[in-house]
């Protein structure tokens, strides 16, 4: 496979705030990275050197000749922000009054109608931006495209809808910064690890890269065992000769010792070096429940909040048992935030609903995606200290285990990030100890790392939770039982998967994805033949395996456009 970008010993940072120091990366023709990191770590800078945005200190960074090159970006640049959608992206082509009809026809590929072509971006939802800035990339025809946070906005819908995309439908090289582990894991064939000014490579998505990078770690914590071993056994030699050397006046044993010394402080400067870590994990101890149901609802409207005669859906039962874990699916606007809103207040005793029956000596934890709760103007010390009932040193070790330093605990909430706010969300849930919790959305600000140490938590505890989300491998890890609001009902599924299928296998989808499939066969059929043969191998490869899935989860009309693609390519190559 050729070689698309090299970057060689690549440092960058000032003096002691190096982010990234000496590293080597290659990126390959077909490589799908993942590139993965702790906020902070330096996964946006070294994405931003690849795509020759930021310039290293040190370090060769070559690209191949005529390579084009791709960003999707976290924002939009503010200059776009005056301009109609339909300009945004035309501008792209280098024809773009005799070209309009290809950005036209790409816009309508990736969800826009065509009455939304004029609409100023600044009007534009976050789903919305994401989707056009994938719009301004793909036209362009690029070899390589970088992604940064690009799912941060999508609803389910449309984030099933791009995994379909990069899955499926993409031609291109592409390297993708996500915290969405099933993105990862579905579309990326390699994983990049950026941690303590370091990079590790593996080969697959990203659990299997993590299990590679955890045993990686497993061994160089042995080694660093043995080799301390060895060190602390020749210090302990040395300090032993110098004495006798000292004692009985013998040069021989203290230029020995002096000997054995520097080979300490060779062995030191060359010993392995593991990855600073830290634990950020909280429990989330309850209160006792001696109840054995948590909840129950029977024949119950949510309705239109302030409109009671505009039902959103409908509960016919629902029990739940104390200690259960429910997911709750379903698109955005069908009611779920309301529901949620209803069982905050019948749990409080704000308000009375005959129809539902809450457990005595019930004591809620509420998460509020919009984080509401969190007083912007207070401190992170001032909110904990108005809101828990407990000592100043129990506050501070707190802050600590969740990774705040004691010179931030002053800190104004509303200079912190969505995931430092989200920390301190769970600092109050693990004091107050509820033992029912509804989480609205948890996973939105936080990192790989945190999702996976929220999953720990949820999983430790012992409350009942009820919890909403768009991340699908945080659904799957901590939930038992899956509700599904659809046409105006409450259904439990048996898993979460028929639940997604179900956008896959959609009217709308398929024929997005048909559309999309279309335009890839006319309009981006091109390179060497090279690069046309391994096309043709992976669009046999993605319709061997769809004919492999149970018909009914089969892309019939993806099958019929990726057909049309190999006999496009194999015309081409007189096949």
């Amino acid at each position: 496979m050729k070689t698309l970008i090299d970057l060689n010993n690549l440092t960058f940072g000032h003096d002691s705030n190096i982010l990234l120091s000496d590293i080597s990366v290659s990126i390959m023709a077909g490589d799908r990275i993942g590139l993965v990191g702790d906020n902070g770590s330096g996964k946006s800078t070294l994405l931003s050197i690849l795509n020759k945005t930021l310039t290293p200190q040190k370090g060769d960074v070559i690209y191949r000749r005529g390579l084009k090159v791709e960003s999707v970006e976290q924002f939009l640049p503010e200059y776009l922000l005056d301009k109609s959608i339909i300009e945004a992206v035309s501008e792209k082509l280098d024809d773009p009054i005799s070209n309009i009809h290809i950005a036209q026809k790409l816009l309508l590929d990736l969800h826009f109608t065509e009455d939304q072509f004029d609409i100023l971006i600044g009007g534009l939802s976050g789903g919305q931006k994401n989707r056009l800035m994938m719009a301004r990339a793909f036209i362009t025809k690029p070899d390589v495209v970088f992604f940064d946070e690009p799912t941060n906005h999508l609803d389910l819908k449309n984030l099933v809808f791009f995994e379909e995309i990069l899955k499926n439908q993409c031609q291109f090289t592409f390297v993708i910064i996500s915290h969405d582990r099933s993105i990862l894991d579905t579309t990326t064939n390699r994983t990049i690890f950026v941690r303590d000014k370091n990079v590790y490579h593996f080969e697959g998505g990203y659990s299997t890269a993590l299990v590679n990078l955890q045993k990686e770690d497993q061994l160089r914590k042995l080694r660093l065992e043995k080799e301390q071993k060895e060190i602390d056994r020749i210090k302990a030699s040395a300090k032993r000769l110098a004495i006798w050397g000292k004692g009985y006046d013998n040069e021989d044993l203290s230029r020995k010792a002096k000997s054995m010394e520097k080979r300490v402080d060779k062995l030191e400067v060359t010993k392995t070096q593991l990855d600073k870590t830290s634990s950020l994990t909280l429990s989330l101890d309850t209160k006792e429940q001696k109840s054995k149901m948590a909840v129950e609802i029977k024949n119950f409207d949510v309705n239109v909040p302030g409109h009671p005669d505009k039902k959103l859906f409908s509960i016919e039962k629902l029990y739940l048992k104390q200690g259960e874990k429910v997911a709750l699916l379903g698109e955005n606007g069908v009611g779920k935030t309301t529901l949620i809103t209803i069982l905050s207040k019948a749990i409080r005793a704000e308000e009375e609903f005959g129809e539902i029956r809450i457990a005595p000596n019930t004591f809620l934890g509420l998460y509020d995606q919009q984080q509401q709760e969190l007083e912007v103007k207070n401190t992170i010390w001032e909110e904990l200290r108005s809101k828990l009932d407990c000592v100043d040193n129990e506050i501070k070790m707190n802050l600590i285990r969740a990774g705040f330093a004691i010179d931030r605990h002053h800190d104004k909430i509303g200079n912190l990030s969505g995931g430092e706010r989200a920390r301190i969300v769970f600092i109050i849930l693990s004091t107050l100890r509820p033992n029912f919790m509804i989480l609205d959305e948890p996973t939105n600000h936080l990192d790989i790392k945190g999702k996976e140490e929220l999953e720990h938590i949820l999983k430790g505890s012992s409350a009942t939770l009820i919890v909403t989300g768009h991340d699908r491998a945080f659904i799957d890890s901590v939930a038992s039982r899956f509700l599904v609001v659809k046409n105006g009902k409450l259904y439990e599924e048996s898993s979460p998967n028929y639940f997604y299928d179900s956008f896959l296998n959609s009217e709308e989808i398929q024929s997005n994805m048909a559309a999309t499939a279309s335009a890839a066969t006319k309009e981006f059929i091109q390179g060497s033949e090279e690069d046309l043969l391994e096309k043709l191998l992976v669009l046999e490869k993605k319709l061997g395996d769809d004919l492999a899935r149970r018909p009914k989860f089969q892309k019939i009309k993806l099958q019929s456009n990726w057909r049309e693609e190999i006999k496009a390519i194999k015309k081409e190559l007189k096949l």
